[in-house]
């Protein structure tokens, strides 16, 4: 009887000790860490969830645009821009060519946003082959290339050959070691229009694989232009000019209406003109056509719209200058007294400092020698006007007749090359 009840007692605790280990198998088994009230709670070592946002993709903020000007500052149309990668590990990248449009405005995509291009455009000229080139970080939208045959050398890239635009349902991709991006064709966008039948069936050609070919090449070029006519590159940082009160102006003729024959921008009626760069210049040869500088209250002035003399003085100097500083009573007196005549005397400084700096050294000199002609701010250490004018030395006179012809030139401080200066002056005025 004792052995059935010792029996008995020890598989009751099998028993209960069967279903605690169970239990402690089924607890374990659930490893979602839950909080107080017993409701799960999310773990931080859980994997990513597949559907995360992945973010941008690659280059999608890779864009460089701009514009394209020849040496009198006309926009150039269809000009040929290579595209080269200044920080390719391999360098052996094929270069990728650009068309830019009719207006000659350029919007490029697709590059890689922190990245380093040479943009090298190109266009032709009746036989000569004008050229320019630019050095850009993508993203940037304001970007200026200026073609000169001047800068056009043996190492200048060839213009691409361009190639036909391929038939629908052909299949046929760019070749070679570059390709030319171009807008697609307006009928290709044009909705009303069914598409064209192929020989493929309707299939896309690009892609069909051809018999014996199983691994096609794809095309040199892995990233696609999306075309933006309607971009314009965003005009630089500036303030905008003021208008200049001239009614009173004896120089100036006069409309029929009153006022400045000039038109105005704020005149009704009158499309306004674009703002040229500053700084700016176009000079050939010894043909002005225009320049354009910074005044001291930080407005621009331009020649071709600003200027009102028909014979026209530019003095290039700086504060520091003594002979320079020598050249000053006589230009206040040309200034005063063959004004009415038509000299206009205008004073390119070249400082050094802040643009506040420089304005309030040259408004020091002006007070001091009670200057009565404009001056102006030069443009930096590669001011294109000091460059264009080849200014080796301060002081510089330049004396511009009304064509924009460059009629006398003279460095440094003499009397004498005063007293000749001062003679061509009055040849020129008629006031011998």
């Amino acid at each position: 009887m004792r052995t059935l009840f010792g029996i008995g007692v020890m598989v009751a605790c099998l028993g209960l000790a069967g279903c605690s280990l169970f239990g402690k198998k089924k607890e374990s088994a659930d490893a979602t860490p839950r909080n107080g009230s017993g409701a799960a709670v999310a773990r931080n070592d859980a994997p990513a969830s597949a559907t995360a946002d992945p973010g941008p993709p690659s280059g999608a903020n890779g864009l460089l645009a701009g514009e394209v000007r020849d040496s009198f500052n006309r926009l150039v149309p269809n000009a040929y821009i290579q595209i080269v990668d200044l920080q390719d590990p391999r360098g052996g990248a094929a270069p990728i060519e650009y068309q830019g449009d009719k207006n000659g405005y350029f919007t490029i995509q697709g590059l890689q946003p922190g990245k380093h291009y040479q943009l090298i455009a190109r266009t032709k000229d009746g036989e000569r082959l004008l050229s320019g080139s630019t050095l850009a970080t993508a993203p940037n939208p304001r970007l200026r290339i200026v073609l000169n045959e001047d800068y056009t050398s043996p190492s200048t890239p060839p213009l691409p050959t361009p190639k036909p635009v391929p038939e629908r349902g052909k299949g046929q991709k760019p070749s070679g070691p570059s390709a030319i991006i171009q807008p697609p064709r307006p009928e290709d966008d044009d909705p009303s229009k069914p598409p064209a039948e192929s020989s493929s069936g309707g299939k896309d050609p690009s892609k069909i694989v051809e018999k014996g070919d199983r691994n096609p090449k794809p095309p040199p070029v892995d990233w696609k232009y999306v075309p933006q006519p309607d971009v314009k590159p965003v005009p630089p940082p500036g303030p905008a000019p003021s208008p200049r009160n001239t009614d009173d102006d004896p120089l100036l003729p006069k409309s029929p209406s009153g006022g400045d024959a000039r038109s105005r921008e704020t005149s009704p009626g009158v499309v306004p003109v674009a703002q040229v760069p500053v700084p700016s210049c176009v000079l050939v040869g010894k043909k002005l056509d225009n320049f354009a500088l910074f005044d001291l209250d930080g407005q621009p002035w331009e020649y071709k719209r600003d200027r009102r003399g028909r014979l026209t003085l530019l003095q290039f100097w700086h504060s520091s200058c003594v002979p320079c500083l020598y050249t000053v009573p006589a230009l206040v007196k040309w200034q005063k007294d063959y004004g009415a005549s038509g000299l206009e005397v205008i004073g390119i400084a070249y400082e050094k400092g802040e643009r506040d700096k420089q304005a309030a050294n040259v408004r020091a000199i002006r007070g001091r020698y009670s200057i009565n002609y404009t001056t102006l701010l030069g443009g930096g250490e590669r001011c294109p006007v000091e460059r264009d004018f080849k200014v080796a030395a301060h002081p510089t006179l330049v004396l511009v007749d009304e064509s924009g012809e460059i009629v006398w030139r003279g460095e440094g401080y003499e009397p004498r090359q005063l007293q000749e200066l001062e003679f061509e002056i009055r040849k020129r005025l008629d006031r011998r």
